[in-house]
C-alpha cells in the first residue's frame, strides 16, 4: 500500500515509523502507570531499553531462522555475504520472547517485582503490536491470502493481485486483547497472572489467524507455519504452567 511516507523531501519507511510509535506511546503509557506503584522513571527507563534491545534482537534472529535455510547462511558467510542481516526483518514471537527475557533480567537487576512490572507492562503489548501491524499493511508484508471482497487491499509487492486484509483484523483483535487486560488488572484482583493470561489469548487468535495469511516466508512445517508451532508450545507451556503451579492464582498489587 504505503511502503513509504513522505513527508516534505524526506521518505520515511512507514513499517519503521509505526514500530517507533508503538514503542514510544507503550513506554510512556507503562512508565506513567508504573510511577503510581513507586517505580523509579529512570529504573523503567532501563527496563525498557533492554527489552526493546533484546526483543529486536531475538526478533531477528528468528526472522533469518525462518527465512533461510542453514546452507544458505554458509554460503552467505562462506562468501563473506553479510547483506542477510542488513536485509533482516523482524518475527514478533522472536521479539516479544526475547522482550520479556530482557524485562526479567533488568527487573532482577534492579530488584523490581516482576509482578508489579506486569501489570504495568503487559497489557500495552498488544497495543504496541496492533501499531506494529498496520505498518505491516502499510509496508505490504505479513499479507492476507488473494480476495476480492469487501475490504480488500493492494499489496505493493504484489500489485497485480488483491488480498485478505489480515493485518487490519490481527491489529484491532489485539486492541481488544489490551482493553481486556486493562480492565482485568484495574480491579486489583486477578485469578491468574497478567502475563499468562495475555499469551493465551494471543497465541490462540495468532493460531487462527495464520490460517488466513498468503505469504509463504514464514516456513510451513507439516501444513502448520512457524507461528503456528510456536503458539502451540506457549499455550502449551503456559497451561501446564497455571494448572500446576498455584502461584499462577495471585493477587494483583494496588497503586498507592
Amino acid at each position: 500500500m504505503y511502503p513509504y511516507i513522505k513527508i516534505f523531501d524526506f521518505s520515511i519507511p512507514s513499517y519503521g515509523l509505526c514500530l517507533t510509535v508503538a514503542i514510544l506511546l507503550c513506554s510512556f503509557l507503562y512508565i506513567n502507570k508504573a510511577r503510581n506503584f513507586g517505580l523509579k522513571v529512570e529504573d523503567l527507563i532501563i527496563v525498557t531499553a533492554i527489552s526493546v534491545g533484546t526483543g529486536l534482537l531475538f526478533g531477528g534472529v528468528l526472522y533469518i531462522i525462518v527465512t533461510y535455510s542453514i546452507e544458505d547462511l554458509f554460503y552467505f558467510i562462506k562468501n563473506g555475504d553479510l547483506s542477510f542481516i542488513k536485509n533482516t526483518g523482524l518475527v514478533f514471537f522472536g521479539g516479544l520472547i526475547g522482550g520479556i527475557i530482557g524485562a526479567i533480567i533488568s527487573a532482577k537487576m534492579l530488584k523490581i517485582k516482576i509482578e508489579v512490572l506486569e501489570k504495568c507492562v503487559v497489557p500495552y503489548i498488544p497495543l504496541g503490536h496492533s501499531i506494529g501491524r498496520i505498518g505491516c499493511l502499510m509496508a505490504g508484508c505479513c499479507y492476507g491470502f488473494e480476495y476480492n471482497g469487501f475490504l480488500a487491499v493492494k499489496n505493493s509487492f504484489h500489485p497485480e493481485n488483491t488480498y485478505f486484509p489480515t493485518q487490519a483484523v490481527e491489529s484491532a483483535l489485539n486492541i481488544i486483547i489490551m482493553l481486556f487486560l486493562l480492565l482485568y488488572t484495574k480491579k486489583g484482583r486477578a485469578k491468574y497472572n497478567v502475563l499468562c493470561t495475555y499469551l493465551i489469548m494471543y497465541s490462540t487468535i495468532r493460531f487462527s489467524l495464520e490460517f488466513l495469511r498468503g505469504d509463504e516466508i514464514r516456513g510451513v512445517y507439516f501444513d502448520l507455519s512457524t507461528a503456528q508451532w510456536i503458539s502451540i508450545i506457549i499455550f502449551l507451556f503456559v497451561l501446564l504452567k497455571i494448572i500446576f503451579s498455584p502461584k499462577q492464582r495471585k493477587v494483583l498489587p494496588k497503586a498507592k
